[in-house]
């Protein structure tokens, strides 16, 4: 042996894929932040329910409801009714990127109705809208949205029954 080797002593062998398995998942910390779901949970709860053009965007969904402080549940759902895109989506959604039904500026062709640049902003548009209009107020629930939100009586059930096919 030469200098550098000598009282070198070999470096055990480890399975690290074995290792991985037995030390990492207890040292990492599970966050739950809805219903006992972590985000990554309630993104995939809300996909679940995305169709078309609004596919794969409950991450968003879910991560701006949460830091505003809206169901996202209830945001889903609206978002659900208002697109039509559990079947095909509205052409405000594919030509504006409006997820609600959200009016203002800029308008999207000449309509009232509001242009976004993204899907994300019109997502982001959406739940900002739901925060500032209602639920600052204090109108938390389908039933006590419903009457600002919408003219018709069926409104609320309607959303209700979109509720209970993305919680289950």
């Amino acid at each position: 042996t030469n200098e550098i080797t000598k009282g070198h002593k070999e470096m055990p062998s480890y399975d690290f894929k074995k290792v991985e398995m037995e030390v990492l998942p207890s040292s990492i910390e599970r966050i739950e932040v809805f219903e006992g779901m972590t985000i990554e949970e309630l993104a995939a709860k809300l996909d679940r329910s995305l169709k078309n053009e609004i596919a794969g965007k409950g991450y968003v969904i879910a991560t701006n409801c949460l830091a505003m402080g809206v169901d996202p549940y209830v945001a889903t759902a609206i978002i659900l009714h208002e697109t039509g895109c559990r079947a095909n989506c509205s052409k405000l959604v594919q030509q504006c990127n409006n997820v609600g039904g959200q009016k203002g500026y800029p308008t999207c062709g000449s309509g009232a109705f509001k242009s976004f640049s993204t899907l994300d902003d019109g997502i982001r548009g959406f739940v900002n809208n739901l925060y500032k209009n209602y639920y600052a107020y204090g109108l938390t629930t389908v039933e006590m949205i419903a009457p600002k939100y919408a003219e018709g009586n069926t409104w609320a059930g309607k959303i209700n029954w979109y509720v209970d096919v993305i919680k289950n």
